[in-house]
């Protein structure tokens, strides 16, 4: 949201989160945005937002499984590209590091481009080349129609 205001660029947008006091402080901070208690698993197609984001989620996961971890995000990412008439972004922790902290979830950039263009999209992008151990995936929609079969040679 700073962003876009710094920027002069209007928008309307629209935050989510289980916890209460995030929300509380969320809109404190920016009165001119809605902000609302909620579970992205609730919403549907019909609940639909221009682009969803989701920053931070994908990255702990304390003493979760690492296959529940996984399961988790691609039901997460599933359910917001969902919701999205244009596309979202997320980001992980990349298992490109010669570190892992065991609170930490970590995937592979590879894994995921894989997922992405598999299940969602053949339109995606990913961001590996910021200092922090993470990556972002965008994926847009593929709103582009088949051209129009010609006659058979």
């Amino acid at each position: 949201m700073d962003h876009a205001k710094s920027r002069q660029i209007a928008i309307d947008y629209t935050g989510i989160d289980l916890i209460p006091e995030m929300i509380d402080h969320a809109s404190t901070n920016h009165p001119d945005a809605r902000f609302t208690v909620g579970d992205i698993f609730t919403l549907t197609e019909s609940q639909s937002f221009d682009y969803a984001v989701c920053n931070g989620i994908l990255t702990l996961k304390l003493e979760t499984s690492i296959l529940d971890m996984d399961q988790f995000a691609r039901r997460l990412i599933r359910q917001m590209f969902s919701i999205v008439r244009r596309g979202m972004a997320f980001n992980m922790m990349s298992s490109r590091v010669n570190f892992m902290a065991p609170h930490l979830s970590y995937k592979n950039p590879l894994e995921m481009i894989a997922f992405c263009s598999m299940e969602l999209s053949r339109r995606f992008r990913l961001d590996h080349a910021y200092p922090r151990y993470e990556y972002t995936v965008y994926v847009y929609r593929d709103d582009e129609k088949p051209a129009a079969a010609g006659p058979a040679e």
